[in-house]
């Protein structure tokens, strides 16, 4: 095995639906009686314009939420409020569960990407996926989406490739439960270290793993931001597979198909199944 490269570069009261009928399995709520103090503040609040934002600008940290076809009161939901356009009202616990969440809303990431021209360096259009992660809609929705790919597909760990591959690596592996590895650049970790030669389009790097990242014979499924040529993903399975482990599939958010990577990945490694959420 290699272990280095040469130099290189409160309650919730009920649930009702939008006729006011309790849903299965839940006492329906008296919608005659005379609200508490918190329920009539919840409505007649003279700070909250018709939007449900404050007027005054102040964060509300009274907590609500409404989803599609229901209105949900209690302590476990709460409201974030901000100008921002990619912020959005979201719920903490006591969520509804993903799967459902999943069908009942559909995202088109593409809105959530923005173009960016000659960067890292003239010439190259930069696919920015920060304001995916500021939204929570979005976020949940991708992490959501990955999560119903991975799944039958049986992983025991993630891997994460530095850096923004990290980000929905983490997210999905608490999703799925499982812990995480991480593929980093050359220097970046501090204990032995596996290394392979990782060409992509800006530069000539080294990605390197700990020699105890994946155990032998460990399902592994690795998690990136883009497929662009696919040198870096190709570069990324090599890796896993140097430390023995059993890659059973590479995710990411974005492929740019114009680029080939998804052509490039399948000839080296025709086993792994390969998913990418948008496609350019």
């Amino acid at each position: 095995m290699h272990t280095g490269c040469a130099a290189g570069h409160g309650d919730v009261d009920a649930v009702v639906d939008k006729q006011g009928d309790a849903r299965p399995g839940q006492a329906p709520r008296d919608l005659e009686r005379e609200p508490d103090e918190s329920a009539a503040a919840e409505v007649l609040d003279p700070e909250l314009d018709h939007s449900g934002a404050p007027a005054n600008g102040r964060v509300d940290e009274r907590r609500e939420i409404a989803l599609p076809g229901e209105i949900r009161v209690g302590d476990e939901i709460e409201r974030v409020i901000d100008s921002h356009p990619f912020q959005y009202t979201t719920a903490c616990e006591d969520q509804v569960p993903s799967d459902k969440v999943r069908h009942a809303m559909s995202i088109d990431l593409k809105k959530y990407i923005l173009d960016v021209p000659d960067f890292p360096k003239p010439g190259i259009v930069f696919k920015d996926i920060t304001p995916v992660v500021q939204s929570a809609q979005a976020f949940h929705f991708a992490v959501d989406e990955l999560a119903a790919w991975a799944r039958p597909l049986r992983p025991e760990i993630l891997a994460g490739i530095e850096s923004r591959g990290f980000l929905f690596a983490a997210a999905l592996a608490r999703e799925l439960r499982l812990g995480l590895t991480v593929i980093r650049k050359k220097g970046k970790l501090p204990r032995k270290a596996a290394c392979v030669v990782a060409p992509n389009e800006y530069a000539l790097e080294h990605f390197e793993m700990h020699e105890d990242g994946v155990a032998p014979g460990q399902r592994v499924l690795i998690i990136d931001d883009l497929i662009a040529t696919g040198s870096s993903s190709v570069s990324a399975i090599d890796l896993v597979e140097l430390l023995k482990g059993d890659v059973v599939g590479f995710a990411a958010v974005i492929e740019l198909s114009f680029l080939g990577g998804l052509e490039r990945i399948r000839k080296a490694h025709p086993k792994v199944p390969v998913h990418a959420l948008v496609r350019y």
